[in-house]
């Protein structure tokens, strides 16, 4: 088990995480979390914080690793090909965000709702699964049941014609049903906390069960905080810990405000719905619109807005999906639609 680095979190986190705890209290919250290390510190900003307890939290240095062994755990992982790289499938965003989405890194999806970004977030985790990771995704507005089926979507062997119908055709469902199949995606259909998330993602990924996860999305996550901005600021700081601590890409969707709309612009961070921090926060931003110069279907236009450690791009990536509105691939130039 890892321990996870106080002296990172803020006393604004410690309240969040111990709020949330005792919401968390007979949900199979056990004692064996990402957030026992906190229980102390949590417990004690009931009465000021003075200097003595800073210093007596943070006697430990096992956490403290010098320059030469970094060093040498980047060229062991360049030697064995070690390294967490998840890519999209995308051909820009592969290419400038260094091969994918990689390890320690939070990733923010953005979307006005029914813009594509279940369905791209989707499309995501399958193309991992494939690609031998495995992945958790955790919605909350639609049930496991609802992402299976936009998986048998996705393969372009039926539409939602064939599943409404009455006179279905089971052996084009079968064979859908049989392509969608994967052990490597995981869908949760209970968690609708930021805690019960972060337990399961360390749960899951303890056992071997989560190189990357999902969260869908995070105007729908319950926790702590005085407003939405302040438990939004919570929850993706929080995140982007976990991201740190456990190695591994998060991808976590939110909704955008209206101003791109109201400005007739294209959208951008600061348009993520009530959540300052999140552009602070993010590693990498992807915003998503349905393509402006008129509805086209099953299209979404991709703007790559910040990506650390990396290049944005500055031209649109137009991305169109299957009749699903799923299974996505970037058009090229003198592209046809």
């Amino acid at each position: 088990m890892f321990n996870l680095k106080e002296n990172n979190l803020t006393i604004a986190n410690d309240n969040f995480v111990a709020e949330e705890q005792k919401q968390a209290v007979g949900e199979n919250f056990t004692p064996n979390t990402i957030l026992d290390n906190v229980n102390s510190v949590c417990a004690s900003q009931l009465t000021p914080i003075t200097m003595e307890d800073i210093i007596s939290s943070n006697t430990s240095t096992s956490d403290m690793v010098s320059l030469p062994e970094s060093l040498d755990e980047v060229m062991e992982d360049l030697n064995s090909g070690n390294s967490l790289i998840i890519k999209t499938g995308l051909p820009t965003i592969d290419n400038l965000c260094n091969g994918g989405f990689g390890a320690g890194k939070l990733v923010i999806i953005g979307a006005r709702p029914s813009a594509g970004k279940t369905s791209l977030s989707l499309d995501f985790a399958m193309r991992a699964a494939r690609d031998g990771h495995k992945a958790c995704f955790f919605t909350i507005e639609m049930t496991n049941k609802d992402l299976a089926l936009k998986t048998m979507l996705a393969t372009g062997e039926i539409n939602m014609y064939d599943v409404i119908r009455e006179n279905k055709d089971w052996e084009r469902l079968e064979r859908a049903m049989m392509k969608a199949r994967t052990p490597n995606l995981y869908i949760s259909k209970k968690c609708t906390t930021i805690t019960q998330i972060m337990n399961k993602i360390t749960t899951m990924h303890q056992e071997g069960k989560c190189d990357i996860a999902f969260i869908d999305y995070l105007q729908l996550l319950k926790g702590r905080g005085k407003d939405m901005r302040e438990r939004f600021t919570l929850i993706t700081g929080a995140l982007k810990q976990l991201t740190i601590d456990l190695d591994i890409p998060i991808v976590l969707m939110s909704q955008l405000n209206r101003d791109s709309e109201h400005e007739n612009r294209r959208p951008k961070c600061s348009d993520i719905k009530e959540s300052g921090s999140a552009e602070q926060d993010a590693d990498i931003v992807i915003l998503l619109e349905r393509p402006r110069e008129g509805e086209i279907q099953n299209r979404i236009d991709a703007y790559l807005d910040k990506n650390r450690g990396g290049s944005i791009c500055t031209d649109t990536i137009r991305l169109q999906g299957t009749s699903g509105f799923a299974n996505f691939y970037e058009l090229t130039d003198g592209y046809e639609y």
